[in-house]
């Protein structure tokens, strides 16, 4: 059948970096879960396209360093299943993508010139009263939030895989509404 395309795209404000106040950053959470995410879903091809500052930031951390980066990367590129992406025009990438795993707040508006469906990771309902302005609360109200790897699984599984996307109407009639001076 046809091969659905995923994008995981983790932001770079980990705990530990000068960004530690808004800390949106997911990564270092599911770290080790992305990476069996393409065994688990050998039906999916997975975009995985980090925040430019990611790994900097990370090989500076006592957590983390270098050497850990770099297995990490090898292991992720390792799978067959996975596209790395860190090329500058990432429009084409979200084009070719049926959905989206992130947590980056400059493509929470973006994604949404897409169509598709979002599962957007927080770490708590309490993050998108204190760290979201309006529109990103509204834009996150027509995403599926993941508070733990199950809400993740759960994602790929209904929304991606058996495509029962609870959300689309909903969601497709708010795009329009941000899409002012498309393309």
């Amino acid at each position: 059948g046809n091969r659905k395309r995923v994008l995981i795209a983790p932001h770079h404000s980990v705990e530990g970096s000068e960004n530690d106040t808004l800390a949106l950053s997911n990564f270092q959470r599911y770290a080790d879960y992305f990476l069996k995410l393409p065994e688990k879903f050998p039906n999916i091809d997975f975009v995985f396209r980090p925040h430019p500052f990611l790994f900097t930031i990370l090989s500076n951390t006592s957590k983390w360093g270098q050497a850990k980066v770099d297995t990490w990367i090898e292991t992720m590129k390792s799978y067959p299943n996975v596209i790395w992406s860190d090329e500058g025009d990432y429009f084409p990438v979200f084009a070719s993508c049926d959905g989206a795993i992130q947590d980056c707040g400059s493509y929470l508006v973006e994604w949404f010139y897409t169509g598709k469906p979002c599962c957007y990771m927080l770490k708590s309902p309490s993050d998108i009263e204190s760290k979201f302005a309006p529109l990103g609360k509204e834009c996150l109200s027509h995403c599926y939030i993941a508070y733990d790897e199950l809400a993740i699984e759960a994602f790929l599984n209904e929304v991606i895989v058996n495509e029962c996307d609870s959300k689309a109407v909903s969601r497709l009639e708010f795009s329009k509404t941000i899409m002012v001076n498309y393309p």
